[in-house]
């Protein structure tokens, strides 16, 4: 007898093991309304510091609420909670966010405030506040974005994940997309829970972004005495709303705040402080210092401090060929046996001890280098002084043109094998000035590809200007022409300029080029060997008539 109780018993725990995949979660937390209160409240108390309207419907007609904190003229970082319906953490976590920005005295808060423009939506499926994980008309809307629609979740309607019957077919995920569009995000953070804790980025985003800004919050969480919630790579994203975010040029991510549904009091004095490191580095970021962007559309140089141009060269702004817009500036160089050419345009940036410098070049003329070591400078770094600092530059090595970095204070060159063809690269120097922890990087279609560090770059000083355009032509034997469009300085790193997945080569305009591309590889799947990625414009793994229909539909386009 005594046997029979214990396997009725491990019968009894089987089922509701069972029952539990089966049977909806729900979150032992607050309903809707008190919810929308506090937060009204807190509208209330602190007018001139946090607002609100309504920026869509439901399917039941209900108001879905999104509050803004802090500087509306400041940077954007936009988080949402509550996609799913018993998925009610995300919700109470961002009210005791606002709350933390609104009523602390502490200096990260204030700077967020007087920067930043936080941007909260508590709950987008308000019909189920508390409720199922779908929303009333029965769609998983994580699994109702456009990217990749087709492989995500479910066809059946019956299932928990069902995707619906159309892409962005629910007014709540329609309601996402606008907001996108409307406030351009710097940064977009989706909020879940009954996994984790971890937080994800989108599979669409740039890896080496992701990597920067995961170090940063690690190091803000150690210097703020809590443990960081883990990082868990990217995720593919069929369906996903940070997926669109992403091909949206919105660096996203994905939180799963808990598995477990921890007491309410704990929200506030536990998972509080692991999350405000991911908001207050992305706060940080969106707000990230931009000393100067150029682009040439003006049609001259006139928003530069000036030209250095060698006789016999020349620089333009030219509407030959651009990357982006109409105009880029063109740099020209003649032949020479010996010595050193210029034709480059600069701009003083004060004294800096750390900046990002990115262009977009198109080398048309100059590759295939006679000689070892004959080079041209295409970013450049100077001092104060006007001394050469560090110079990102095609370098002729082990009888091949090759990207290099030049660090002058000691002389050391690093070199990458990424191969120099005809074609847009997005360039991207760094530089960091210490005596012991000096660093020098450079991208290369925002991936880092020559790497420099813990080196003494300090004896020339802080860099003071940047040069773009041919910066140095040094012992060249023929003619070097470059073009040279979409430059930018910043504090921070800068990355490459997205364009929508359908501009197939990312040069701003939807024409041959990108249409010719599909066709190439049209029929590819991952593993042919004429596969390419980039063509596989809805990510379904297959480049067929859909790819080459979207291509079709924006033929012609042109992006500012």
């Amino acid at each position: 007898m005594k046997s029979r109780n214990i396997h009725l018993v491990i019968l009894a725990a089987l089922m509701v093991v069972s029952l539990i995949h089966v049977l909806p979660v729900f979150a032992p937390y607050r309903d809707y309304e008190p919810l929308i209160e506090d937060f009204m409240e807190l509208v209330s108390i602190f007018p001139d510091m946090i607002t609100y309207e309504v920026i869509g419907k439901t399917v039941q007609n209900n108001d879905i609420l999104m509050f803004k904190i802090g500087n509306p003229d400041g940077g954007k970082v936009l988080f949402d909670g509550a996609m799913h319906g018993g998925e009610t953490l995300g919700p109470e976590l961002l009210y005791f966010y606002a709350k933390w920005l609104l009523t602390t005295n502490e200096p990260l808060a204030r700077n967020i405030l007087s920067r930043t423009c936080t941007m909260l939506i508590p709950a987008l499926n308000v019909d189920r506040y508390s409720g199922p994980r779908k929303n009333a008309n029965g769609v998983d809307l994580n699994r109702n974005f456009a990217t990749n629609w087709e492989n995500a979740g479910s066809p059946d309607p019956n299932s928990e994940s069902y995707k619906g019957p159309a892409p962005l077919s629910e007014p709540e995920s329609q309601t996402v997309i606008r907001v996108f569009q409307a406030y351009r995000p710097y940064f977009y953070v989706n909020l879940h829970m009954w996994a984790g804790p971890y937080y994800a980025g989108s599979f669409y985003g740039n890896q080496t972004y992701y990597s920067i800004l995961t170090n940063k919050i690690k190091t803000l969480s150690n210097e703020r005495g809590v443990t960081p919630i883990r990082y868990s790579g990217q995720f593919g994203g069929a369906g996903f709303a940070i997926s669109d975010a992403a091909r949206a040029g919105i660096t996203s991510f994905l939180i799963e705040l808990s598995e477990i549904a921890i007491p309410y009091a704990e929200i506030e004095t536990d998972l509080l402080p692991k999350f405000i490191p991911i908001a207050a580095v992305l706060s940080q970021e969106c707000d990230s210092q931009t000393f100067f962007e150029g682009d040439f559309e003006a049609g001259n140089f006139d928003f530069w401090d000036g030209l250095i141009i060698t006789e016999g060269d020349n620089s333009s702004v030219s509407n030959e060929i651009s990357f982006n817009g109409v105009f880029s500036a063109k740099f020209e160089t003649r032949a020479i046996t010996s010595g050193t050419r210029r034709a480059t345009v600069y701009k003083n940036i004060g004294e800096q001890s750390a900046i990002y410098a990115r262009a977009y070049f198109y080398i048309d003329e100059g590759l295939s280098l006679d000689d070892a070591d004959d080079r041209f400078t295409l970013i450049q770094f100077l001092s104060a002084g006007e001394s050469i600092l560090v110079s990102l530059q095609v370098r002729h090595v082990s009888g091949e043109d090759r990207f290099a970095i030049l660090a002058f204070s000691n002389m050391a060159t690093i070199t990458s094998v990424y191969p120099v063809q005809k074609q847009w690269f997005c360039l991207e120097l760094f530089t960091k000035i210490s005596s012991t922890e000096g660093a020098i990087k450079a991208y290369i279609n925002g991936a880092e590809c020559i790497s420099l560090v813990n080196v003494n770059i300090s004896s020339l000083g802080n860099i003071g200007a940047v040069r773009f355009g041919l910066a140095n032509s040094v012992n060249v034997q023929h003619k070097v022409v470059v073009y040279c469009d979409c430059a930018c300085i910043s504090a921070s790193y800068i990355g490459p300029k997205l364009f929508p997945r359908w501009d197939i080569n990312q040069d701003g305009r939807i024409d041959l080029k990108d249409t010719t591309a599909v066709a190439i590889g049209y029929g590819s799947r991952p593993q042919n060997p004429n596969w390419n990625p980039s063509i596989d414009v809805n990510s379904d793994a297959v480049v067929d008539l859909m790819d080459a229909f979207i291509v079709a539909v924006h033929f012609g386009e042109s992006y500012a």
